[in-house]
């Protein structure tokens, strides 16, 4: 098992198939001997195999199976980490009430475990919580103790997707000279360190900045190449993402016919998906193209089915569940950066003795 769970490993972003078949084969041999530290090992990495192909619905599935291994086995430092893996499905699903739950979860056991890498990924993920609800006031503190963190715990992969949801956080803002610092930083570090799985997801940032800034060539451009990444690794979620993204650019030049055939298509693999937010966002390109063509009545369908797909996250109560706990949040991350202080003032203390 812990063979076929380092083939997985090794194939995952190489060959996604041949990845999920070692994967199943490690999931059957652990279920068929009911050995819990196989099954740990194997839901985990069918868990990351759903994060990898945008499947974040199976993902949460394997993810919630390995949690009941690891609450029964004690394990503090692993249940941070699996914490956070459901976290960051949340977030991408735009269920942000859970996202939020296992997020801050995960950042408390971190900080009692001393784990610095964790507790930097849960304000990672907390960060781009706050950005994608608007609150930029909470997000950039958020990614500074980020920063801080995984320095801390040697994280080297950790700047690439700092750079990279910062550049989202300012093009949600509009500030596209900042978005734009960011996401070529970010796409640099990622080709440089390797991060397949991250460097079509800038490709994707980086066509909707030119997009945002009406640099259409150059948006389905970096689309493209971001589809290509995305479709190595059997993306779907990400793929979906993008051509909902060119959608829009068609619809920008009154490509009426492209746009809603892409958004047709893209609402059908975000229902597959069950990824609401993503669904929502269909739905209202479809009402916008609707509306650009004088199709009042089939306009406000798509507006009511964008309305009532939003509306069935419940995700109003969020924000205040936020405020209750955020001056506890900013305390533990405080004493955190003053102890990564502490260790580093006597690490250097030592190296001068």
């Amino acid at each position: 098992i812990e063979l076929l769970s380092s083939i997985t490993r090794a194939q995952i972003y190489s060959d996604y198939q041949s990845a999920k078949k070692y994967a199943d084969q490690a999931l059957q041999l652990a279920e068929k001997n009911n050995w819990n530290w196989a099954r740990c090992l194997a839901y985990s990495r069918q868990g990351y195999l759903g994060t990898i192909r945008g499947d974040h619905r199976t993902a949460l599935e394997y993810d919630n199976k390995n949690v009941q291994i690891v609450l029964a086995q004690n394990d503090s430092s692993r249940l941070c980490i699996v914490y956070n893996e459901i976290g960051h499905d949340y977030v991408e699903l735009g269920e942000y009430q859970q996202a939020y739950y296992y997020v801050t979860k995960s950042f408390e056991i971190a900080k009692k475990v001393k784990d610095h890498q964790s507790a930097g990924i849960a304000m990672h993920n907390l960060a781009v919580m706050y950005s994608k609800l608007g609150r930029m006031d909470l997000a950039l503190p958020n990614f500074e103790s980020s920063s801080k963190l995984s320095a801390e715990g040697k994280d080297e992969d950790g700047p690439s997707y700092n750079d990279h949801e910062l550049g989202n956080a300012y093009l949600r803002e509009k500030k596209y000279k900042e978005a734009s610092q960011y996401l070529f930083s970010a796409l640099s570090q990622s080709k440089n360190r390797g991060i397949s799985i991250l460097v079509p997801r800038v490709y994707q940032s980086i066509g909707d900045l030119h997009s945002s800034t009406g640099d259409h060539a150059k948006s389905l451009a970096y689309y493209d190449s971001a589809i290509r990444d995305f479709e190595k690794n059997e993306n779907v979620f990400g793929v979906t993402e993008t051509q909902l993204g060119k959608a829009k650019v068609f619809l920008l030049q009154k490509k009426f016919k492209e746009a809603k055939d892409l958004a047709q298509a893209c609402r059908k693999a975000a229902a597959e998906l069950k990824a609401q937010i993503l669904l929502s966002e269909c739905f209202e390109v479809l009402a916008r193209c609707a509306e650009m063509q004088g199709d009042y009545r089939a306009a406000l369908t798509y507006n009511k089915q964008a309305q009532q797909t939003q509306d069935s996250l419940a995700n109003i109560n969020v924000m205040s569940q936020v405020f209750e706990n955020e001056f506890q949040m900013r305390s533990q991350k405080k004493d955190l950066e003053l102890e990564s202080l502490r260790n580093v003032r006597e690490q250097s203390m030592s190296e001068i003795k």
